[in-house]
């Protein structure tokens, strides 16, 4: 139920601030909904953040929600020791793990893109820890870039078994 709700703010939020038909604007006003999750880690073997971001985009009628993954970790079996103020230093050829996985297509829907979101929500719902930023400032209004726009229609042209997953969410639930 609250993966319904959390699905449908988001929802409302992209229609009432971003909207879609973003590809008819000029190149510099077009924008997506950009917003971030903390995610849990495994602190038996590591440290450091893991987040989830979902980006929603609209070029025309059909709204695409895509997401991906971003790492600052390190394994605890990495360190040698702390500084007095905490700060790990790592055996010798080992540092923290900086990474962010590919976009990846959940949806590109005139009127299923809400169960998309909703889907990722329930994979990630037993990791999920916070909504990135504040009351106020919870979501970022992307500019999307020639770059973004090419990362856009590359994901969602291209379908994969995410697809398959989000239709069997929606269909089972949570």
């Amino acid at each position: 139920m609250l993966t319904n709700i959390l699905a449908s703010i988001i929802g409302d939020t992209f229609t009432r601030k971003i909207g879609r038909n973003q590809a008819d604007k000029p190149l510099d006003q077009r924008q997506a909904l950009k917003l971030s999750f903390s995610l849990s880690l495994d602190y038996n073997i590591e440290d450091g953040y893991r987040w989830l971001d979902i980006l929603i985009y609209a070029p025309k009628n059909y709204v695409g929600v895509l997401a991906r993954e971003r790492q600052h970790t390190f394994f605890l079996d990495d360190i040698d020791h702390y500084t007095d103020q905490e700060e790990p230093i790592f055996k010798p050829g080992k540092s923290h793990i900086e990474s962010t996985s590919p976009w990846k297509s959940f949806g590109f829907h005139d009127s299923c893109w809400l169960q998309a979101v909703n889907s990722i929500i329930c994979n990630y719902e037993h990791r999920l820890l916070t909504i990135n930023g504040d009351t106020n400032n919870w979501f970022i209004t992307l500019p999307m870039t020639t770059d973004l726009q090419s990362q856009f229609y590359e994901v969602t042209r291209t379908r994969d078994s995410t697809m398959v997953k989000v239709i069997v969410s929606a269909l089972i639930g949570c």
